[in-house]
């Protein structure tokens, strides 16, 4: 076969529906006694059902396998023909099998025939091949198909290439595929283009090099009208040594001021049962804490998490005595709790000590945290999912999720395992000991462990009713661990279409809670610890299904692995609180 040829193999169904084959031929398909030529296509059969090697031009060729009983079609596609109007119209999953060496045979104008859903079926890897003609080319629509890990994939000279119109179709989480290196290569008229849905999704890498010549490029109005979200993280990440309070005073929007001496800003305020879309309250992401990810021993794979030894400021920066967990010691302090403290650990971990060897494993939840109304009383609470919540003096809202003590310690006791922990707090820990996987949910505080245990992870009670694992550390101290989701991001999104509210509700023991779509009860789902890996084929669509009708139901992700969950009905529709967050 010609090197200008790409040939794919893809369900015979599938292409007699997007090459609408002759009828004479789609006929033959199912009663396969002669062979047809012409049109490009062509179908062997021999007497014997035994496909017969051919070669063919630029065409199809439908091959019968020895049963006769199923087929696949190889589409076969010169490179080098290709134009504007044939580029558009292969079918989408053709480009999943393309390499860097046919991309680099496509013209220009082929390239600017692709669109959106075509380009989004280009392995990331694959996208590196684009030159900085083909680049520039590409239609402005059909830059939506870009995925963040596509952009970082892009060859940083093709990347010269990029006109404002197409960065402003590029989504929100493409833009955050840019590295340093790549926003560099963009010229400011490009950057000129990014509009108030896509440019709030810079990496802090990115945000942490601009200076005024390139926030002066930006569209000012579109800056200023960036969701709240956005613009606080746009702020916390601007470097002060490259620009100043008294530069970014013009980029303040409406509610918004900063102090022009300290750097300290003060948002909008939010009364805390204003929630937006999908029900979800305002939430702003604080500066995430930089650590060597080099230094984790094998095995073991951490999320980056919030700073909380930052400020609300411009850089983030913190001045002695006036950081976010300052402000949450002195809240300790306020409600009594004088012999507590409070500190944030190399990898992003809260651990709390006090009173009788008092001591909780805590994470910053990765939503963010919400700026309150004015007057807003500070308080320590437990909220209706189980997580601990501050609120400052300062009207910061700011909710913990029980973390895994010294997650160096937790892979000790699982010698030759795997852990992995999410920024939820969910882990999926592999345990070579008991040949399994599991998923869980850490309870924050720390247990003495029964006298005489040895350090190790075991698990105890019955699925779907009292199961648990111990976790005894090498210090004498144990940790419960709830089954829960792997993914809670995943799990709800597969979810959507199932329930009533768009939202299931994490429960800090691993439960999950949610309204059927088509039922008026309350349901409480208790996960099954066992993560069955590759119980199916990988699935395109992940699913869930009854395994026994309103008992227990599955979880195929995309992977092919399941999960069980053990359901039941606790009361009716009414009593599902879905503005609790």
């Amino acid at each position: 076969m010609s090197k200008t040829k790409l040939a794919i193999a893809i369900s015979t169904a599938l292409m007699t529906m997007s090459l609408n084959l002759p009828a004479a031929i789609q006929n033959d398909l199912t009663t396969p006694t002669t062979v047809e030529a012409g049109s490009g296509v062509i179908i062997i059969l021999d007497e014997t059902a035994t496909p017969t090697t051919v070669e063919a031009g630029s065409g199809v060729i439908i091959v019968l396998d020895e049963t006769a009983t199923d087929s696949h079609v190889i589409i076969e596609i010169d490179l080098a023909t290709v134009d504007k109007d044939s580029a558009g119209s292969i079918n989408p999953s053709v480009m999943e099998s393309l390499t860097v060496e046919h991309i680099a045979l496509l013209s220009a104008d082929a390239v600017s025939g692709l669109t959106a859903e075509q380009i989004a079926n280009i392995p990331a890897n694959v996208v590196s091949g684009f030159n900085k003609e083909q680049l520039s080319s590409i239609d402005p629509d059909a830059m939506s198909g870009f995925s963040a890990e596509q952009i970082s994939s892009l060859d940083p000279e093709a990347v010269t290439g990029l006109q404002a119109e197409q960065l402003a179709n590029l989504k929100h989480d493409a833009v955050g595929g840019f590295t340093v290196e790549l926003f560099n290569k963009l010229t400011i008229d490009a950057v000129a283009g990014l509009t108030l849905d896509n440019m709030g999704g810079f990496s802090p890498e990115v945000i942490n090099i601009l200076g005024m010549d390139l926030l002066s490029s930006l569209n000012k109005d579109a800056f200023i009208q960036m969701p709240d979200g956005d613009l606080f993280q746009f702020f916390l990440n601007l470097n002060p040594l490259l620009v100043t309070p008294v530069d970014i005073e013009a980029f303040m929007p409406v509610g918004w001021t900063i102090d022009v001496k300290t750097g300290k800003l003060h948002t909008k305020h939010h009364h805390h049962h204003e929630h937006h879309k999908h029900g979800k309250h305002h939430k702003m992401k604080l500066r995430e804490l930089k650590f060597d990810i080099t230094v984790l021993p094998v095995g073991l794979t951490l999320p980056t998490l919030f700073d909380l030894n930052s400020t609300i400021s411009l850089g983030g920066g913190a001045e002695a005595g006036d950081s976010i967990l300052d402000e949450i010691q002195q809240l300790l302090i306020d409600k009594g709790l004088t012999g507590f403290n409070i500190q944030q650990e190399e990898m992003g971990n809260i651990k709390v000590t006090g009173g009788d060897d008092v001591e909780l494993s805590l994470m910053p939840d990765s939503d963010g945290v919400e700026q309150l109304e004015e007057g807003a009383v500070p308080e320590i609470s437990i909220d209706k999912k189980g997580h601990f919540v501050f609120v400052t003096s300062s009207g910061l809202r700011i909710k913990l999720r029980g973390a895994p003590k010294a997650p160096k310690l937790l892979l000790n006791i699982n010698p030759g395992g795997e852990i992995k922990v999410n920024k939820k707090g969910n882990l999926k820990i592999t345990i070579p000991s008991l040949g399994r996987v599991i998923a869980g949910r850490c309870d924050p505080f720390m247990l003495k462990a029964p006298a005489g245990s040895i350090p190790g992870i075991t698990i105890i009670g019955t699925p779907g009713i009292d199961e648990v694992a111990q976790m005894i550390y090498e210090d004498g101290t144990m940790q419960m661990l709830y089954p829960s989701v792997a993914d809670e991001a995943e799990s709800e999104e597969v979810a959507f279409p199932y329930i009533k509210n768009g939202a299931f509700q994490f429960k800090s023991n691993g439960h999950i809670n949610f309204v059927g779509l088509h039922s008026n009860f309350l349901w409480d789902a208790t996960p099954d610890f066992n993560i069955q890996l590759n119980y199916t084929a990988p699935q395109k669509t992940p699913y869930y299904k009854w395994v026994t009708f309103g008992e227990v139901f599955e979880f195929i992700n995309t992977n092919g692995d399941q999960q069980l969950f053990y359901a039941k009905p606790v009361g009716d529709e009414a009593e599902f609180d879905a503005d609790e967050e």
